[in-house]
């Protein structure tokens, strides 16, 4: 199915009177108010020509577009500088659809738009398309949210909601291309909330045909697994899509038939305590773990599922040091040993730059190991949102030029580029200047 949906030339028409402010005597062509409509003039434009095809034609004019916004913030009068800004971010959004760098450059401008009128919701609304367009789901969605919050009365325009259904969509896929245990389950839930808001089939079509197809699959494994008797298996299945229950359920009627051996125990800890999530289980589930790693029974699993509930509980210290001493580490297991590393490196004391320079040494060696393609692109981003968290600009460099070698179309490059430059204190002026030069 198809989700790529043009959305931003119709959000920005809904705001362009509202950015625009009401008609006046005419201008001259050299002040802001009529360089921005110029610029709007050409965004319009540019969407024709896409809409007939031409492409290249429709980039380029859209890229005058952005030089005449650019323009507009070195002139004085109305409108005010962050309406500017929202254009700004609003264009490079619309860039970004061809070319990732500008995702950065919309964020950047976005940001600087909130900084100055934080209570703004055009530029919520646009930071939310830019975010979806990055990859980055659950910032979208609160991004639409506090657009919500700052509309009057707490109700947005018509049509706009399409945007926060579009965001739990992607991220529902986003979780289902991920290889991990209870994809199917949270990627239900997250479209639940979706179809929650257009109850309507017609109104979300992608939302009701991938719920539908869930249930269907859902039902295939389960009626296979309940045929040939394997309760273990239809534990799994339960699990997998979210319905605890009956995996509590499946998992006894296996223990009743066969006992307890490795198999069952690893299921209850994986299948059934870990993915109810509450402390009780969590706790149950840790304990399990444990008494497998002393029997030596499914060692790398076990450690895993260790090192995730310690994570979540703030206490990776405990097992880090068990999986730094394995040799030939699972691609699971490297990638929990760079998230427990990562953990450390947030715990160090701001003022300790030698150790925190030492772990991050550690971590890139970590990442030359075995790990898949989407983890790899995700550790990247969370060692970056830590180095900038720790304000470490020597190390956000490196991780930026590392991430962008291996993955250089992943938009959230451009955005830690983005926090880079903010975090060197770049004027605005510079801004600007840098994007002229582009």
């Amino acid at each position: 199915m198809s989700l790529k949906l043009t959305m931003w030339p119709a959000l920005m028409s809904m705001f362009l009177l509202l950015l625009a402010g009401c008609p006046g005597e005419k201008k001259a062509p050299d002040t802001r108010v009529e360089i921005l409509r110029r610029a709007r003039a050409a965004c319009g434009e540019a969407q024709a020509l896409r809409q007939e095809g031409r492409t290249q034609a429709g980039e380029e004019t859209l890229r005058r577009a952005y030089r005449l916004a650019l323009d507009a913030v070195g002139k004085e009068g109305e409108p005010p500088l962050h309406e500017v800004l929202t254009l700004l971010s609003e264009i490079c959004g619309r860039l970004g659809e061809l070319s990732p760098a500008y995702l950065g450059k919309a964020v950047q401008y976005g940001r600087m738009t909130v900084e100055r009128r934080p209570d703004w919701p055009p530029i919520h609304l646009s930071l939310s398309i830019v975010y979806q367009e990055a990859g980055l789901f659950d910032e979208s969605i609160r991004a639409f949210e506090e657009f919500r919050r700052l509309s009057p009365g707490g109700e947005v325009p018509a049509g706009t909601d399409t945007v926060l259904v579009r965001a739990y969509l992607l991220k529902a896929m986003d979780i289902l291309r991920e290889d991990r245990v209870g994809a199917e389950g949270q990627a239900r839930v997250v479209l639940e909330q979706a179809y929650a808001l257009r109850p309507n089939p017609s109104g979300a079509p992608e939302v009701h045909g991938l719920l539908e197809k869930m249930g269907q699959e859902y039902q295939r494994e389960a009626n296979a697994a309940s045929q040939a008797g394997d309760y273990l298996e239809l534990c799994r299945v339960h699990a997998r899509f979210g319905f605890i229950v009956p995996a509590e359920t499946s998992l006894q009627r296996s223990r009743d038939e066969k006992g307890t051996d490795a198999d069952t125990r690893f299921a209850e800890a994986r299948y059934v305590r870990e993915m109810k999530g509450d402390p009780e289980s969590l706790k149950r589930a840790e304990q399990l773990y444990l008494d497998m790693i002393r029997r030596g029974e499914k060692l790398p699993h076990a450690l895993a599922g260790l090192g995730r509930i310690l994570l979540s509980e703030g206490r990776g210290e405990e097992v880090l040091p068990r999986i730094e001493k394995l040799e030939n580490l699972t691609a699971e297991l490297r990638t929990i040993l760079v998230l427990l590393t990562l953990d450390r490196v947030e715990k160090l004391p701001a003022e300790d730059v030698e150790a925190a320079d030492l772990l991050f040494a550690k971590i890139e060696e970590q990442m030359t190991g075995d790990i898949s393609i989407s983890d790899r692109s995700s550790l990247y981003w969370s060692a970056g949102l830590v180095a900038l968290k720790r304000g470490s600009e020597e190390q956000l460099k490196n991780i930026i030029r590392r991430f962008q070698r291996r993955f250089p179309r992943d938009p959230r490059v451009s955005i830690l580029d983005a926090e880079l430059r903010m975090l060197r204190n770049i004027p605005v002026e510079d801004v600007f200047a840098e994007a002229v030069d582009d």
